[in-house]
This record gives C-alpha cells, structure tokens and sequence, in this order.
C-alpha cells in the first residue's frame, strides 16, 4: 500500500504557504481551504486501497480453505470416524444414505465454522486498520484547519509554521505498519491450529496499531 503520500502534501502545502518572511499572499487561504478537499479525497482513496487489501486477504483464506484446510480436514474425519467401513457395513441402503448424508453435513458444518472465524477475525482486523486511517486524516484536518485560521488571521508567521510542523509529527511508517498487521493476516490466512486460538491474532494486531 502506498505510504503516507497526502502527509507529504500538507508538509510542502505548509512550508510554500510559510515562507521564511512574514508576507502571506492573499490566495493562501484558499489554497489551505483547497487542500482539505484533497486531503477527505485521499482519505476515501486510502480507505477503498485498505478495503480491497482486505478483500484479497479473504480470498487467498477461501482458497486456503478450499485447497488445504478443508480436504485434509475431510481425509482425518474419514479415518477418525470410520464412516467408509461403517457405510460398508450397513446393508440397508436407506442407512447407508443417512450415514452418509449426517457425516457430510457434520463435516461441512466443521468447514464453514473454520472458515467464519478465520474471515472474522480478518475483518475484525480490517476495522482497526480502517479506525487507525480515519483517525490520522482526520488529525491532518484539524491541523489543517488550524492553518486556515491562522492564514486568515495573519499573525506569528514563521512561529505558527514551526508549531504546525511540529504538530504533524510525521512519521510515514508509524502511521499504518502495515507490514506487521500483514504478517499476522498472512498467519491467519492459513492458521491450521484451534478455531478459539486466532484471536490472539486479533489482539496482536490491535496491539501493534494502539502502539504506532
């Protein structure tokens, strides 16, 4: 995913509109109020970027799922139950059908609970990382805002600059480490261990973005 690109915009937006002089061009205003519009539409860009990183997580666990999980889950259920000796030894062929049917069904119900709390928890984790976006453009907003207030009031130019700066306190990697959250999706995307275990998954991963 793309770092922290409109950050990087507010920056330069405020050291051109700063200059090391006190005189401020009458279009800086405007160009502070323009720029909220660029940062709410980098915020819906980042966010639709988020969604489908997530779309795609969920994806490669169906295929897991699908692929892995279920058919080795399906080879154990056979050997552990016994059920093709069982249907053999059934004469009835009305029994052998119910046999059958009750393990399918048994089993499929095994698959889809896997496959619900492995999907879970990775929208689980999808929310804090839609939470942790929200509330950084939402914090670049209100710097922003004050910086069109201070434009408008013209005052302690050079001063005001630093302050906001400051205020930013950017860091492109700190802000989504998305790298990290990854290595926990990529764990529970194929997590083979008790379906009640992966929230710790959960927990590791809010955990790393409360901590940013």
């Amino acid at each position: 995913m793309k770092k922290n690109l409109v950050t990087h915009i507010l920056i330069i937006c405020v050291l051109c509109i700063f200059p090391a002089c006190a005189t401020i061009p009458k279009e800086s205003a405007e160009l502070s109020i323009e720029l909220t519009r660029m940062i709410r539409a980098a915020e819906q860009s980042h966010l639709a970027m988020l969604d489908q990183f997530i779309v795609e997580r969920k994806q490669r666990t169906n295929d897991f799922i699908d692929k892995t999980w279920a058919p080795k889950f399906m080879e154990n259920a056979m050997k552990d139950t016994k059920i093709m000796a069982l249907i053999e030894q059934e004469r009835d062929a009305i029994q052998k059908a119910v046999l059958l049917t009750e393990f399918s069904q048994d089993a499929a119900a095994q698959v889809w609970k896997r496959r619900a709390t492995l999907i879970d928890a990775i929208d689980e984790i999808g929310r804090a990382l839609r939470e942790t976006v929200a509330s950084h453009y939402s914090d670049m907003l209100t710097v922003n805002q004050a910086l069109t207030a201070h434009l408008r009031s013209a005052a302690e130019v050079t001063e005001t600059r630093q302050k906001l700066l400051a205020g930013l306190k950017v860091d492109p990697a700190a802000l989504l480490p998305l790298d990290k959250v990854n290595g926990i999706l990529e764990k529970i995307l194929t997590y083979q261990g008790k379906a009640e275990e992966v929230t710790t998954y959960i927990e590791e991963a809010k955990t790393i973005l409360k901590g940013k």
